[in-house]
This record gives C-alpha cells, structure tokens and sequence, in this order.
C-alpha cells in the first residue's frame, strides 16, 4: 500500500513563491524594457513596427529605394498587411515559381520589380511572372 503526501495550500503557496522569485530580476540584474526606445544594429525595434504603415513607409520604402532588395522579411511583412490572411498562399505560390529558397526567391522577385519601368510593368510582373493576385 501506498502513502500519499497530502499537499496543503501552504505548500503551494510558497512553492508558487519560489517559483516567481526566481523569475524576478535581482537588483543587480539589468532591467529591460518592454518598448525599447534606442536600437542597436541587428536588434528588432518592436514599437515602430507595431505601427505597421509607418514601418513600411518609413524604413521598408527607403530600403528597397536604396538597395534595391527586399528581405524575405520585408516581402512578407507586405504581404502581411496588404492581406494577413494570405501569407502562407502568398509563400506556396512562390516557392513553386521561385524554388524552394524564399531569401532567393525574394531577391529575384525584388530584381524583377526593380527593373520594372512602370507601375504597369510592376503590375504584370507581380499578376503575371510571379502569379500574385
């Protein structure tokens, strides 16, 4: 036969103590902040990219402007908000075009808007080459 510890609401208690005293920081410990104000190279800015437009406008626009690429990250952080529903349709309908590598696939796609002339020939590169709709 068997013994069962009977566990008291004391116990749990100051096991629930321990456990967030552990995740608390020390008072030597960094603090972090949730909305970081500077950023470092290679670091996420999470609050202006919480405001998606001006992201998109402000550093993605200037971005390709200058480098002419996009990031895979960038290309679907478009496609994200022209349409949150489609981004892994979007992802599918390239890589059967494209190959399986969505950094290339992003490269060759950013290439052929870039060496477009016209909104129009933009337009059918994306409908037509690359068969977004």
């Amino acid at each position: 036969m068997t013994t069962r510890t009977k566990t008291t609401r004391k116990d749990a208690t100051s096991s629930s103590r321990r456990a967030r005293a552990a995740l608390t920081p020390s008072d030597e410990s960094p603090r972090i902040s949730a909305v970081p104000s500077l950023t470092i190279e290679g670091t996420i800015d999470f609050h202006r990219r919480y405001h998606e437009e001006s992201h998109l406008f402000e550093v993605v626009g200037p971005r390709f402007q200058k480098h002419g690429v996009l990031s895979v990250y960038d290309l679907f952080f478009i496609v994200r908000w022209k349409a949150n529903r489609a981004v892994s349709t979007v992802a599918k309908s390239l890589m059967k075009i494209g190959g399986h590598d969505l950094e290339r696939v992003a490269g060759q796609l950013s290439a052929d808007l870039r060496s477009a002339d016209s909104p129009k020939a933009r337009f059918m590169v994306l409908s037509s080459v690359w068969k977004l709709r």
